[in-house]
């Protein structure tokens, strides 16, 4: 009986008919591992594009922010330029105003009655006219000069 078996046991031969349900179960669990590993990298990969996604927003809504907040402090800065050369040319309104009243104050001072006669007088070398350095002329047609006789 040993001898009539002996042939279906070659030691050298694999035999694997026997095997080959247990390695289409191991095929179907590493295919189904493998399936699952897709599915695990899959997500992983669906999960790390959301998170990409969602730092991508963090980051536009962060540049959105730094933006507003320079033009915030652009805004500051030019509103205190703007106030700073305001406040100059209020001084200087000032500084103006009081020079205008002082030459006013003068021009007032040089229209008086006293001080034209003697810038008359002095500077242009005019007479004033008396009764004693009157002279009537006649004339034709009835217009009259009045001369003075220091003058000729």
């Amino acid at each position: 009986m040993a001898a009539e078996y002996a042939y279906k046991y070659d030691y050298g031969y694999d035999n694997t008919a026997p095997a080959q349900p247990v390695e289409r179960e191991e095929r179907k669990q590493k295919t189904q591992q493998q399936i699952n590993v897709n599915k695990v990298q899959q997500s992983a990969s669906a999960q790390e594009k959301k998170a990409t996604l969602q730092l991508a927003k963090a980051a536009a809504v962060l540049c959105v922010v730094l933006a507003m907040f320079a033009v915030a402090c652009n805004s500051f800065i030019t509103k205190d330029k703007a106030k700073n050369r305001l406040e100059a040319a209020n001084e200087q309104l000032v500084i103006c105003q009081a020079e205008n009243k002082e030459l006013n104050a003068k021009l007032t001072a040089l229209r008086s009655v006293e001080n034209i006669d003697k810038f008359a007088v002095e500077r242009l070398g005019l007479v004033k006219v008396t009764p004693e350095n009157e002279i009537y002329l006649g004339a034709d047609k009835g217009n009259r000069v009045v001369l003075s006789r220091n003058a000729e």
